[in-house]
Parts: C-alpha cells; structure tokens; sequence
C-alpha cells in the first residue's frame, strides 16, 4: 500500500458526539428566558413549566429545576428522578431564589447533584454546568465507544437499533447490516507485536469511518477482531457491491501491515432486510445481528469468504 500507516492514522475522521440534552423545568416564563438565553449553546434544551411524566424527559443528560418553598412537588420530582433505574446517574441540578440551608440540605436530600442560587452570577451559574456536561460527555463517550477503536461499543449499536426499529415508518429502502472480521486475527496477534494488532484495528476502524458517514449509518466494534456496520440503501446491488470494496480494502490494509499478501484476509456476512413493515412483525436488534453473524460463520467456509442474505421477516419476529 502507498499510504503509510502515519498517514492513515492522523487523517482520522471525527466521529462527533451528539449535543447533550437539557431538561429545564421552570414555572417562572422570566426565569425560564434568562436560563435559554445563558444556556442554549450548550445542548439541546427541553423548557417545560411541570414535568409529571417521566417519559417527556427519556433522552435527558442533566437537569435543572427549580425549586423554592411554593414549589414542593419539584423536590418530589427531583426525588422521583433519583429513584428511577432512567436517572438514577443524571445529574440534577436545583435552581433556587430562596436563600434557605434548610432547602439546599433538603434538595441534596432528595437527589440533587447541586444547587445553585437564581442570584448567582451568570458566569458563575454558566461554569456550574458547563462542569457538570462535562462530567456528562465523558460518561456518554464511555458508555457508547470502544477505548482502542473509537467506534461504537456493540451493546450501544444494538440499543440503538431497537429504538429505530421501535420509529421506522414503512419505506422502500433495504437495511443493510454486515459482519466483517480479520481471519486468524489469533495468529497475527502471535506474530506479530501486540502494538502491531493494535494499529491493525485501529487503520481497519479508520477504513470503517470513512466507508459510512450518512446520516444513519452506524459501525461497532466487536471484538477482538469483528466489526458491524449499519446502513440503509434504495439500491440492493449497489450497497452489495459498495461492501464487496470495503471488504477488499480490508485485505489491502491487512496485506499492508503485516507485509503478506492475503486474498481471503478477512470474511463478511450481508444480511439484507426489508424496511417495510419492520414495527408490524416486531422485529429485533438482537435476531437480526445474531442471523447475521451465523451467516459470517458460513462466509468463512465459502470460497470467496462472503455472503449476502435476504433476511427473512418471519425468522426475525419476537415471539
């Protein structure tokens, strides 16, 4: 290959995070301005007077409520958060104008990660939680990244494609997901130095980046040596050959580093399924990545180590 591992590696294209998401609950329409105005750079921002239902807030990463002596049932929610098995790790921060200890102890009491006073100095209410996102962003990248790869972990993957299975709408495009592994990765591991294997799926990662990067796509890492991709395509054929290439730039990234040429380097499995229709058999995330990785199984034992699949509805619906 002409292209140096160096260089592969610094060109690394970002996988950005999402902005964080800000539920505000502020009875106060005054109060509820100031906080948008201050705040609205920082994520997505949720301003609601109440909050009753849980399941209005499912996708928040911080809190801020207000509370005060008239408003007891914010500290009941604060409570009702801190409780729940959504919330349990968010951070909840209490906005008050009462310059009350009795209040502060009690909101900390109830669940509270902070409390800071309407008084306070803007900058100062700004830095509070621009510490507390912090703190948010890390534990979001955590939970959802791989540290050696930086793509996505496989529990993320599968999480996230139940909750789009749970919204898709009948469509005529085809979901495409694909198993793709490094043959005898064991081997290489023996080898060659374990720094090696690591730059190895780190290069294969960045060949991975830069394969899918439309609104939709997603790429998992699951180890030690498979990745799983996730795309959607009007054009059948298309997509079957677009992976054909991908799984040659493996072998040539693979040939690359370990200076051995290798035509049947890695091996990958293409399971075709419809989107229409999907939400009315009540298909999973699970029995479709598990269907595709019986047919990598197979894509090892066939000649040109891969294989494509129309994956059947009726195998995949949950029972």
């Amino acid at each position: 290959m002409s292209t140096s591992v160096e260089t592969m590696l610094s060109n690394k294209p970002s996988m950005e995070a999402p902005p964080p998401h800000i539920t505000i609950v502020e009875a106060d329409t005054k109060a509820l301005n100031f906080l948008c105005e201050q705040l609205g750079d920082l994520g997505d921002l949720s301003c609601l007077k109440s909050l009753h239902n849980l399941e209005d807030a499912i996708d928040s990463d911080l809190f801020i409520i207000s509370i005060g002596l008239d408003r007891p049932e914010n500290l009941a929610l604060c409570q009702q958060l801190r409780e729940s098995d959504e919330f349990r790790d968010t951070p909840i921060i209490c906005y008050t104008t009462a310059d009350n200890l009795a209040l502060e102890v009690q909101a900390m009491d109830k669940g509270a990660s902070d409390v800071i006073k309407k008084t306070s100095n803007p900058l100062r209410l700004r830095s509070r939680i621009e510490s507390r996102l912090r703190q948010v962003n890390e534990k979001i990248h955590s939970e959802k990244t791989d540290a050696l790869t930086g793509l996505y972990t496989e529990s993320y993957l599968r999480q996230s494609l139940n909750n789009s299975f749970q919204k898709t709408q009948p469509s005529s495009h085809n979901l495409m997901i694909s198993m793709i592994e490094v043959n005898n990765f064991d081997q290489i591991e023996a080898t060659f130095s374990q720094n090696l294997s690591n730059v190895l799926l780190q290069v294969l990662s960045d060949t991975m980046s830069r394969s899918f990067t439309r609104a939709g796509e997603m790429i998992a890492h699951n180890g030690p040596a498979r990745f799983i991709t996730v795309s959607y395509d009007l054009d059948k054929q298309r997509s079957i050959n677009y992976h054909r290439q991908l799984q040659s730039n493996f072998n040539q990234v693979i040939a690359g580093l370990t200076q051995q040429e290798n035509p049947s380097a890695s091996s990958m499995a293409l399971g075709v399924l419809p989107v229409a229709d999907i939400r009315d058999y009540k298909v999973n995330a699970d029995s479709v990545i598990d269907r595709v990785g019986d047919l990598l199984l197979q894509a090892k034992q066939s000649s040109d180590h891969f294989l494509v699949d129309q994956l059947e509805l009726k195998e995949l619906i949950t029972h």
